[in-house]
C-alpha cells in the first residue's frame, strides 16, 4: 500500500489489539478470495454462453472462407496475373501472401551449438556478453568502481501473514 494515499492511522496499542488486527486482515482477505473466486465463476458461466452463441457463426465463416479459398485456388491466373497477389472484390480483397522462411531447430539447441563449435560455419552462432550480477554482489567494494554499476540496498518490507487453517482431505 503506497504510504502517500494512507489516511492517518492510529496505531495498535498492545500485542493483544495487534493480535485482534491480524485476524480482521486473515478473515477480510479470506472474504476477498470468496468475492473473487465468485466473480470467476460468473465469468466461465457468461464465457460459455457467449462462446456457444458465437460457435455457429464462426462456423459458418469458416465454410465461408474455405469456399472462397478453393475458388480463388482454382482461378488465380486469372484474378491475379503476372505477379498481382491481390484481388478486389465489390465487397472485398483477397491476398496470397508469402511468409517469411523461419529458422526451426529440431531436437536440442545445445547439440547443434555443439555441432557449430566443432564444424562450424562460426556465422551461424552469437556470443552474447552480459553482466554477471552473482560476481558483482560477491564482490561489491570492486562492482561499485565500475562506471554505472550502483549496488542497491536489498531494503526492508514489512508483511503480515494471518494464520489459515487448512482443511484435510480424506481420500477414501
Amino acid at each position: 500500500m503506497s504510504k502517500k494515499n494512507t489516511p492517518a492511522v492510529r496505531p495498535a496499542t498492545s500485542d493483544k489489539e495487534a493480535d485482534l488486527l491480524i485476524a480482521a486482515i486473515g478473515a477480510e482477505s479470506r472474504e476477498i478470495v470468496m468475492i473473487q473466486t465468485a466473480l470467476s465463476e460468473d465469468i466461465a458461466k457468461i464465457k460459455v454462453e457467449y462462446e456457444a452463441k458465437a460457435a455457429p457463426i464462426a462456423a459458418r465463416i469458416e465454410e465461408a472462407t474455405e469456399a472462397v479459398r478453393l475458388y480463388c485456388e482454382a482461378n488465380r491466373k486469372r484474378l491475379c496475373p503476372k505477379e498481382l497477389k491481390t484481388y478486389r472484390f465489390p465487397s472485398g480483397d483477397i491476398s496470397w501472401r508469402a511468409k517469411p522462411k523461419s529458422v526451426k531447430v529440431r531436437g536440442k539447441a545445445e547439440r547443434v551449438i555443439d555441432w557449430l563449435r566443432q564444424h562450424g560455419p562460426a556465422k551461424f552462432l552469437r556470443e552474447k556478453p552480459e553482466l554477471n550480477k552473482e560476481a558483482m554482489l560477491e564482490d561489491i567494494a570492486e562492482a561499485e568502481k565500475v562506471p554505472g554499476i550502483t549496488i542497491k540496498s536489498g531494503g526492508e518490507d514489512f508483511s503480515i501473514s494471518p494464520f489459515d487453517a487448512k482443511l484435510s482431505q480424506e481420500v477414501a
